[in-house]
């Protein structure tokens, strides 16, 4: 027995995973080892043993949870808000991904994990959702140029109009890595635009009266 395979165990046996366990081992007499293993306190529970029970500590015992206190434990998961959303957007004919820090609290390590088939049709995949980012303060938000509208549903395209993502990221309220699951479906943004607020509204309705106003005195120049 080794700590890779004690970890491969406890992954396996135990759904969802935990995430962060720390194993440590520690060599005895006659190649034989201790193992210390380090459970953190985990924001996804309830977390199902192998034979489908869900099990808590009471004194020094392991005993199967009752059913209102499996439902007790996904309430107070639910109450720990989001902090990283997936969205699409649609702009200027294309399907543009975007990643946002809705929360209220800077995350790091932020990784993005796409199916094994997935490709990005506009060249490389951008840096930051191929490598990761390091920092993403609250209120930030990345754009990414996915596939043009009239190529995301042709056949022999190699945009895909349905996946899933998943994003790895830590908190840091809460020390703890989390991983959530983006299901996208390009189908369901048919239709949409982006809505312009602020600043950049403002500037295209200048823009737009500037050149309505140039028309006008173009018109009454040639009477």
């Amino acid at each position: 027995m080794d700590r890779e395979w004690l970890d491969q165990i406890l992954q396996a046996n135990i759904t969802p995973p935990v995430s962060g366990i720390e194993i440590i081992q520690i060599p005895a007499l006659d190649e034989k080892s201790y193992f210390v293993v380090a459970i953190p306190k985990s924001f996804r529970g309830p977390h199902q043993a192998s034979d489908k029970k869900y099990y808590k500590r009471y004194n020094f015992r392991s005993c199967p949870m009752d059913h209102y206190e499996v439902e007790d434990v996904i309430a107070r998961r639910h109450r720990i808000p989001r902090h990283i959303i997936l969205d699409v957007e649609v702009d200027n004919h294309r399907f543009k991904l975007t990643c946002s820090n809705i929360g209220a609290e800077p995350v790091a390590d932020v990784t993005f994990l796409f199916p094994p088939e997935f490709k990005w049709p506009l060249g490389e995949m951008p840096p930051a959702l191929a490598n990761g980012v390091r920092y993403f303060p609250p209120g930030r938000k990345f754009g990414f140029n996915y596939c043009w509208i009239k190529d995301a549903f042709r056949d022999g395209s190699p945009a895909l109009s349905s996946f899933e993502v998943a994003i790895a990221y830590r908190r840091s309220e809460i020390d703890q890595p989390v991983r959530e699951v983006f299901k996208i479906e390009l189908s369901d943004f048919l239709g949409t635009t982006v809505e312009t607020e602020g600043a950049e509204a403002i500037a295209r309705a200048i823009d737009k009266g500037f050149h309505m106003l140039r028309d006008s005195l173009s018109n009454l120049g040639r009477r």
